[in-house]
C-alpha cells in the first residue's frame, strides 16, 4: 500500500512537470506556429455537430475554442496535477492549498509573460484570467467532491472551512473580473460562463451538505 501511494505521489509530480514544460513550450512558439497548431485542432473538431452548431450561433467561435482548449482546459488539467502534487508532498493541507493556488496564478502569469520572447505574439491579461480560472475550477471541483462524497461529519467540514474560503474567495475575485472584462471579449465571456456556473453550483451543493450535516449532528 505504501509503495502504491509513493508511486502515485511521484506520478503526479512527473505529470505536473510535463504539463508545465508543455505550456512553456507552447508559449514560446511564434505567432505563425501557434496559429498552425490552432488551425490543425480546428480541423479535427470542426467536423463535429456541436462545434458546427455553436460556430453558427457564436461570433468568432474559432477564437472561443482556441481560448477554451488552449488555455482554460489545459490549465484545468494543470490544476488537477498541481492539487494532488502539493497535497502529496506537503502534510499541512492549508499550506499545500495555499502553495497550490499561488503556483497556479504565478504559472498563469509566467506563461503569458514568456510570449514576450516569441515572435508575433505578446502577453494578454485576459488570457491570464482564463488560465487561472481553468486552474481554479479544477480545485473547486476537487474540493466539492471531497466535501460531498468523502467528508462524513460536521467536524471535518468545519476543519475545511479555511481551505474552502481560500478557493471561493479567489472565485469571487475572478467573477468580479468577469463583470469587468467579459462583455468585451467573446472567448473570455464563454470561459467565464463555464466558471461562474460551476462555482455557483458548487457553492449551493456545499451549503446543502453543510446544512444536512449540521442538522444531523443536532
Amino acid at each position: 500500500m505504501k509503495n502504491l501511494l509513493y508511486f502515485k505521489k511521484y506520478l503526479f509530480l512527473i505529470g505536473y512537470i510535463c504539463i508545465i514544460a508543455f505550456l512553456c513550450f507552447e508559449a514560446l512558439k511564434s505567432g505563425a506556429d501557434s496559429q498552425n497548431t490552432s488551425n490543425k485542432f480546428q480541423e479535427i473538431i470542426g467536423a463535429t455537430p456541436p462545434y458546427q452548431y455553436l460556430d453558427s450561433k457564436i461570433p468568432n467561435f474559432d477564437k472561443v475554442t482556441r481560448k477554451l482548449f488552449g488555455h482554460f482546459l489545459l490549465y484545468s488539467l494543470l490544476g488537477l496535477f498541481s492539487y494532488f502534487t502539493y497535497n502529496s508532498f506537503i502534510n499541512k493541507k492549508i499550506i499545500a492549498q495555499s502553495v497550490n493556488l499561488s503556483s497556479g496564478f504565478i504559472l498563469s502569469v509566467f506563461t503569458e509573460f514568456l510570449q514576450v520572447f516569441a515572435s508575433e505574439r505578446g502577453p494578454a491579461f485576459q488570457d491570464v484570467i482564463i488560465n487561472f480560472e481553468g486552474f481554479l475550477l479544477t480545485n473547486i471541483l476537487i474540493l466539492l467532491f471531497i466535501i460531498i462524497f468523502i467528508t462524513k461529519n460536521i467536524e471535518k467540514i468545519k476543519l475545511k472551512t479555511i481551505e474552502i474560503l481560500l478557493v471561493f474567495g479567489l472565485a469571487i475575485l475572478f467573477i468580479f473580473l468577469f463583470i469587468i472584462f467579459a462583455k468585451k471579449i467573446n472567448s473570455l465571456l464563454f470561459c467565464n460562463m463555464i466558471f461562474v456556473i460551476a462555482t455557483v453550483i458548487s457553492i449551493i451543493l456545499i451549503l446543502i451538505k453543510y446544512f444536512l450535516a449540521y442538522k444531523k449532528s443536532r
